[in-house]
């Protein structure tokens, strides 16, 4: 498994996965639309402590099972991070190092407006 900024995470065994039917068959239809070539991206977001962790446990391993490379990249913890906080790591461990460097490029991201 990879993880953006190349931390690795280690798998947590699930015996019995309680709940979130409807979330993980959102997550099947997305991977079965990736499989017919349509780019899909997840994002997952909610409270501390409300399963995110294990649910996405789950559906990496489901991923990784059909025979999907799955990267994930974190978000802030704290207020004040800067926008697009977890797309540079992400985008570095998906097209290497120059990856990161797309966004930092990109006047967009750094909030300049448009003429």
């Amino acid at each position: 498994m990879r993880r953006a900024g190349g931390v690795a995470h280690t798998r947590t065994v699930v015996v019995e996965f309680i709940g979130r039917d409807h979330e993980l068959a959102l997550m099947a239809r997305l991977r079965a639309r990736a499989l017919s070539g349509r780019r899909q991206v997840a994002v997952v977001s909610g409270e501390a402590g409300i399963g995110k962790t294990w649910f996405c446990e789950r559906v990496t391993a489901d991923a990784e099972r059909d025979g999907f490379d799955v990267v994930w990249g974190r978000c802030w913890p704290h207020a004040g991070a800067p926008a697009l906080w977890p797309w540079p790591a992400v985008l570095a461990d998906l097209i290497g190092a120059s990856g990161a460097s797309l966004l930092a490029e990109d006047p967009r991201a750094r909030g300049a407006r448009r003429a």
